[in-house]
């Protein structure tokens, strides 16, 4: 809890001149009264309202309801808490999406793999979401956004100062695909393979100013254009098997992402595929699996990405989760108040 919401003027440092240092003659007695906890990155007066929010959702859920949607929420909070069952399960419920990605054999076909992925939000190389065009805010069109990156933007698969980060992400990739059952001896070959590719990838992945300017965000696009870009890609399935229709017009962040898609469909083998995006799916589902890969994920993306100590308590990570999906709680409380 914080010690004192309020803005209290003797909470200054007296011993601190204003004029030399005012950042610490109005924070410092708070951030020593206020550590950051162990498992959190930061630590202040919004962190704090949403561990509260948190608090009071868990309360929420700990209290009986007949409501049918609240019952489906409570299912859903309580088949995230049963950790004994989750480990027991292990990579069983990802096995049907790994099935899929082993039966690929047509790179005719890579999209209509790739649509299946999407369609389930796991997103392996760019996402489709609906937004107003900007030229015609009346008429909504897919926006195309570049992901197939493990690290968190273009930056880091080339800053000197980022080497020590690229050995650890390395042997994230690395761990995961033993996880899966790659041996120790042949592990190093795939790991690379997928390091490359995310590596060419990036070389044409916007960098982060321009995701947030909409003159580089933004690139209204015929259909016919992105075709005739990529020939060998069959965006007509793409696209039956998302949307289930035909549009005139969408919009690429960079045209040139795609293109080196179809480059690395074209020179790389189906093998080499297919081990991308089985990697690909484990890591966007690692913390949701049994502990081995919940703690291969934190320990990367937490501990050596945010420099987080500690995991949260398991029912703090699944109301996130919950919360962050679509909201489900937040609808439930004008049925039931948690303050």
């Amino acid at each position: 809890e914080m010690k004192n919401m309020k803005v209290n003027e003797f909470d200054v440092d007296e011993s601190i001149r204003p004029q030399d240092d005012f950042d610490n003659y109005v924070n410092k007695k708070w951030i020593e009264a206020n550590p950051i906890p162990e498992d959190q990155v930061r630590w202040g007066s919004f962190m704090i309202l949403i561990d509260n929010a948190l608090k009071r959702l868990k309360e929420l859920l700990e209290n009986p309801s007949s409501d049918p949607e609240f019952k489906k929420v409570l299912d859903f909070y309580n088949s995230g808490l049963d950790e004994e069952r989750i480990n027991q399960v292990g990579i069983n419920p990802v096995k049907p999406i790994i099935e899929k990605i082993e039966l690929f054999s047509d790179k005719s076909k890579f999209l209509e793999l790739i649509a299946s992925l999407d369609r389930l939000g796991l997103n392996p190389l760019f996402q489709m979401i609906p937004e107003p065009d900007s030229d015609n805010p009346k008429e909504v069109i897919p926006y195309f956004i570049t992901s197939g990156l493990g690290l968190p933007d273009r930056d880091y698969y080339f800053q000197e100062n980022r080497e020590e980060i690229r050995k650890k992400y390395k042997l994230f990739i690395s761990s995961l695909l033993k996880l899966y059952g790659v041996s120790e001896e042949s592990a190093a070959t795939p790991t690379d393979d997928i390091f490359s590719i995310e590596v060419q990838l990036a070389e044409v992945t916007p960098q982060n100013f321009e995701r947030i300017d909409p003159e580089h965000y933004f690139h209204k696009t015929l259909f016919s254009s992105l075709q005739d870009w990529t020939p060998t890609l069959d965006w007509r399935t793409f696209f039956d098997l998302t949307i289930k229709k035909n549009v005139p017009y969408l919009s690429t962040d960079k045209k040139e992402f795609y293109k080196r898609i179809e480059d690395l469909l074209n020179t790389l083998t189906i093998d080499q595929w297919k081990m991308y995006l089985k990697y690909r799916v484990l890591a966007k589902l690692a913390p949701y699996l049994n502990k081995e890969y919940e703690k291969a994920h934190f320990e990367f993306y937490y501990q050596v990405l945010r420099g987080q100590k500690s995991m949260q308590p398991r029912w703090k990570r699944v109301i996130s989760f919950i919360e962050g999906y679509d909201r489900m709680i937040g609808r439930l409380i004008d049925r039931k108040s948690v303050v």
